[in-house]
């Protein structure tokens, strides 16, 4: 049996595929974060809280971390069909 590797294109570690699409609006609340993606790396635009854009990438197929830089890093858990559960106890939805 041989190893598995998530990805795209034969196993492309450099752009690993997820369990939901991350790119797109994200909330609770009526203000609304986005997240860009290229390849592994993430950018999420916190501009609508008054905060700096914060950075991150995708460890796997159901994790990434993010780095807020007027915060800290957290580790997202990615739960289908389009929830991130945050290691600081909170969770956005996919809109």
């Amino acid at each position: 049996m041989g190893v598995v590797v998530l990805g795209t294109e034969g196993g492309d570690r450099d752009n690993l595929t997820t369990v939901f699409e991350l790119a797109g609006s994200w909330g609770p609340g009526s203000k609304i974060t986005k997240i860009s993606r290229s390849g592994n790396a993430l950018i999420v635009d916190m501009s609508p809280y008054g905060r700096p854009l914060a950075h991150g990438s995708v460890i796997d197929a159901q994790t990434i971390t993010v780095t807020f830089p007027d915060d800290s890093t957290i580790t997202g858990r990615l739960l289908p069909p389009g929830t991130i559960e945050w290691s600081n106890r909170t969770s956005w939805t996919k809109l």
